[in-house]
């Protein structure tokens, strides 16, 4: 049921390893946001993603949803200039 939600939904999603930054799976408004196909997507780290300028933010992100100390929605800039306004969680595989 969440895998179809996950790929039907109008909304931009992206699945991301807290502990690599490596990228699991986007659906398939996210990589049309992009510009990026799927197969591509998948071999990307949230380094490639955002732009260097960007990364601080992001990478400081990151370190406080591993820790389990923040999940802040925001606006995250992405490849292409464009801004993308975002909501993170993070959650342990079971």
């Amino acid at each position: 049921m969440l895998r179809l939600f996950f790929e039907q939904a109008n909304d931009g999603m992206v699945l991301a390893d807290i502990a690599t930054q490596k990228i699991i799976n986007a659906n398939a408004a996210f990589c049309r946001m992009l510009g990026i196909p799927p197969d591509e997507i998948r071999h990307l780290s949230i380094r490639k993603l955002h732009p260097a300028d960007a990364l601080p933010h992001v990478i400081a992100h990151f370190e406080r949803l591993a820790s389990g100390s923040g999940n802040p929605p925001g606006t995250s800039p992405c490849c292409g200039g464009t801004a993308a306004s975002s909501s993170r969680t993070s959650a342990r595989p079971s």
